[in-house]
């Protein structure tokens, strides 16, 4: 099980920007062996809300500030 860094979620930002990019202008955007098309903006924009919470709490930590009250789940 890897553990999520900065780089791997600046990474998912970035694609799922991509997605919403594509989708919004008509097409379709494959990701992981999945098909997202405009009615999947939805899930998309969940995605890009996530990933960019989870960035912030990066950000924040490396900057000595306090975080944002987000845990991310260790499973063992």
């Amino acid at each position: 099980m890897s553990t999520i860094t900065l780089e791997i979620a600046q990474a998912q930002l970035s694609a799922w920007l991509d997605a919403s990019m594509t989708v919004a202008s008509g097409k379709e955007f494959w990701m992981n062996g999945q098909r997202l098309i405009l009615e999947d903006i939805d899930k998309i924009n969940n995605q890009i809300n996530y990933w960019q919470r989870i960035e912030t709490q990066f950000m924040r930590k490396a900057a000595g500030r306090p975080g944002l009250g987000i845990s991310l789940a260790r499973f063992r």
